[in-house]
């Protein structure tokens, strides 16, 4: 088997830099150190736009965040007095962000700076969803049963009815033209985005279910759907379900599939005390549907919303009064188990000194033991 040498040399050459400077500030590589994101006032919604962007939406305004330059872009202020939506509304798509306020969808464009806005005919609006690829938002309006379908590129919009009892969050699937609508009956209706009108499969629970988050997950196999006390892990193709269950004196609050598409986070509030509340985040086997690890509190204030970065080695996290970053454990140390196996197949071939191979293994092993 052939291995690019250079490659070889360069990941050596990190992680010799990786293990000196951990020697020099070992809390610097601490996979338990939380950095602290306060630009932004009383977030609630975040994503991470690139490894190295994100996008924070407050009370009171929409921004884009440079996490290594820290510099702020403010796309839409607004007044105290009208919150953001509380369902998922932040999304990228290259050179779009778009947004949602209780009136108003504003969508920015990054490449040209312009910032457009779209007031829909069914007001307020209480979430969306985002097409991944045809540049179309629907809005969800379930006063009266009826979802906006809008072009942020043509500008064109169209409201359709949709049948059956009230409707609150809906989802996309990642890769078909497939829309799954939860219900205040506690069901979840699977409609066709050619055919919004009527259902083509439903999926019914025993009892009335009020969801707070519904999710596919990013190959569309599964569906996150649930509540403060119960998250259910549904296979829309088996119509199967299962559920997770919050630990001892825990809610949860919202939740967020893993890039490896094998593990799903939900961010949870810890009562300590009548006054004393924590935040924490467990992570989940979807296989074994056991949880794989929990992080220690990550602050006193109710979580909000949490994202991963598109390598999966990161969480942000809004908390009441800012938001957090940290390392996303196992996902690091896979990682770096992952880079060893191919040190001791470089050692194996002799591509590179022996005397490199050797201090880097032994180099990844202390940062492994951090």
């Amino acid at each position: 088997m052939h291995y690019n040498q250079s490659f070889a040399i360069t990941i050596c050459f990190f992680i010799a830099i990786t293990e000196s400077h951990g020697m020099e500030n070992k809390n610097k590589f601490d996979l338990h150190k939380i950095e602290e994101i306060t630009a932004v006032k009383f977030p609630r919604r975040v994503k991470y736009v690139s490894n190295d962007t994100i996008a924070i939406n407050s009370l009171s305004r929409f921004n884009i965040l440079d996490l290594e330059t820290k510099a702020t872009l403010c796309i839409d202020k607004r007044d105290h007095n009208r919150e953001y939506v509380s369902f998922p509304m932040l999304y990228s798509n290259n050179k779009i962000i778009v947004s949602s306020t209780n009136e108003k969808l504003v969508i920015y464009d990054k490449q040209k700076n312009v910032t457009t806005c779209f007031i829909p005919m069914q007001n307020p609006i209480w979430g969306l969803a985002v097409h991944p690829s045809s540049n179309t938002v629907f809005l969800v309006s379930p006063q009266r049963k009826v979802l906006t379908k809008y072009n942020y590129v043509t500008n064109i919009s169209k409201d359709v009815i949709i049948l059956g009892e009230s409707f609150s969050l809906i989802d996309i699937h990642p890769k078909k033209d497939i829309m799954c609508i939860t219900r205040y009956s506690g069901n979840l209706s699977f409609h066709t985005l050619d055919n919004l009108k009527e259902p083509f499969k439903t999926i019914t629970f025993a009892r009335p279910i009020i969801y707070l988050f519904c999710r596919y997950s990013l190959d569309g196999s599964r569906i996150v759907a649930g509540h403060n006390k119960t998250v259910y892990i549904i296979d829309p193709d088996k119509n199967a379900y299962c559920s997770l269950k919050p630990f001892k004196n825990e809610r949860f609050n919202t939740v967020a599939f893993h890039p490896d598409g094998l593990t799903l986070a939900t961010l949870a509030t810890r009562k300590i005390s009548k006054t004393d509340i924590k935040s924490v985040i467990h992570y989940w086997d979807l296989q074994t549907k056991e949880c794989i690890y929990t992080t220690s509190a990550l602050g006193d204030s109710y979580g909000h919303d949490l994202s991963f970065s598109p390598n999966g080695l990161e969480v942000l996290v809004a908390l009441n009064d800012k938001c957090i970053r940290t390392l996303v454990p196992f996902a690091v140390n896979k990682k770096c188990i992952d880079l060893l196996f191919w040190l001791n197949q470089l050692k194996e071939q002799e591509k590179i000194p022996q005397d490199i191979v050797r201090y880097s293994i032994n180099a990844f092993l202390r940062y492994l033991s951090f």
